[in-house]
């Protein structure tokens, strides 16, 4: 997704054929695919100390947000990390910031660089509602999916069924509603409010493979009583390749 900052206009980025206007501001954000390789390992927690640390001294130092964000993007290429460490950032070196883009721009950063994404729901629990959406508008809304941390996926969805990547996690979570179901002593439903346009309709069910490629879906998910873990780990590595 891209947007054209002079106008505030919004437009995707399509290949083949896509040329870039000839005039404008173009911002976007960049968010790698790729995933921390098996064999990587965090630093150590005296070193995430010394990370936190190293944060605190720009502020002592009353040096600008710009300038630590362009220092920890060159940092990150040197260093794994795993959620706890990247939650003990945000929370120690970060809490005094009223504005969470400096905690968003900073979760980004190192966010391909955690080894450890079934956790990263305590990265999640750093931010407000507001700060959370930003997260999934920039980094993507199946990169910060978490299958393995029911909890997280509960409440209140508004998808946009032309992003693909919206669709994509709208089916994802449905088919992971109808399969629960069937499990012993769950709730019958776990999505409720269901909402296409505006329009009431019934939970989806066996059309959500043939969802339509627009307008607005919306519905709120509670996770089921025994979440089925199994078909969440199979999510997790087939479909979202951790």
């Amino acid at each position: 997704e891209m947007c054209i900052r002079d106008s505030g206009k919004r437009f995707k980025y399509a290949m083949p054929g896509f040329k870039l206007p000839p005039r404008g501001v173009l911002t976007l954000d960049y968010s790698s695919s790729l995933r921390a390789p098996s064999q990587a390992r965090a630093i150590t927690n005296t070193q995430a100390q010394e990370l936190v640390d190293r944060v605190n001294q720009f502020w002592s130092d009353g040096q600008s947000q710009k300038r630590m964000l362009t220092w920890l993007r060159k940092v990150s290429t040197t260093l794994y990390v795993c959620s706890a460490q990247l939650a003990k950032l945000l929370t120690q070196a970060l809490h005094d910031h009223q504005d969470e883009s400096l905690k968003i721009d900073t979760a980004i950063t190192l966010w391909c660089r955690l080894v450890d994404l079934p956790k990263s729901f305590l990265i999640w629990d750093c931010f407000t509602e507001q700060g959370k959406q930003q997260l999934r508008e920039r980094l993507g809304y199946l990169t910060t999916f978490n299958p393995l941390a029911p909890k997280t996926s509960a409440g209140p969805h508004v998808f946009a069924l032309s992003e693909w990547d919206q669709a994509s996690l709208a089916k994802l979570i449905i088919h992971i509603a109808n399969n629960e179901r069937l499990v012993p002593d769950n709730e019958n439903q776990s999505v409720f409010d269901t909402t296409y346009d505006g329009e009431p309709m019934e939970s989806p069910g066996s059309w959500v493979n043939e969802l339509p490629t627009t307008g607005i879906l919306k519905f709120t998910y509670t996770p089921p009583r025994y979440p089925d873990m199994a078909l969440r780990r199979w999510v997790a590595e087939n479909y979202l390749g951790w």
